[in-house]
């Protein structure tokens, strides 16, 4: 009679553990995902920003600063061609610096995008006209299939 109830113990406690590895392995992916407020939270900017810097006009830097409401974007020829850039545009604000950009070349530009407070997050959507030179000038748009996904800093 002992013996059966050794064995019905050691049933439930090996259900509590495989039930514990169980709820350890959905809190890691919960986490991964997102979706627990600073446990993986930024694995969607990383996605973003690793997305950006292999466009085929990247976006290598950016940051949006709470002093001045003003976003700065950094912008890198990934091509083999010289581009010449018509315009950014974020979130339907145009910049039209018409910079020049040999292969592996970046450009600054800014745009007036409000940021209420350090740590807020923004989500941008970004098109990039360009000329391709060594093309004819033929003339391209790229509109990223990503958002520009970052925090607002001081």
């Amino acid at each position: 009679m002992e013996v059966f109830n050794l064995k019905k113990g050691q049933g439930a406690t090996e259900y509590l553990i495989i039930l514990a590895i169980v709820i350890v392995i959905a809190l890691i992916v919960i986490g991964v995902l997102g979706g627990i407020p600073g446990i993986g939270g930024n694995a969607k900017q990383q996605a973003s920003e690793s997305y950006w810097e292999s466009a085929e006009v990247g976006v290598v830097d950016y940051y949006n600063t709470i002093s001045g409401d003003t976003l700065t974007v950094s912008v890198k020829n990934n091509q083999e061609d010289t581009l010449i850039i018509d315009s950014v545009t974020i979130d339907s604000t145009a910049d039209t610096d018409n910079s020049s950009l040999s292969p592996g070349e970046e450009a600054t530009y800014t745009f007036s995008k409000d940021c209420v407070a350090a740590g807020d997050s923004f989500e941008y959507d970004v098109t990039v006209v360009y000329y391709n030179q060594d093309a004819g000038n033929t003339k391209f748009t790229f509109t990223g299939t990503q958002e520009l996904i970052g925090v607002c800093s001081e």
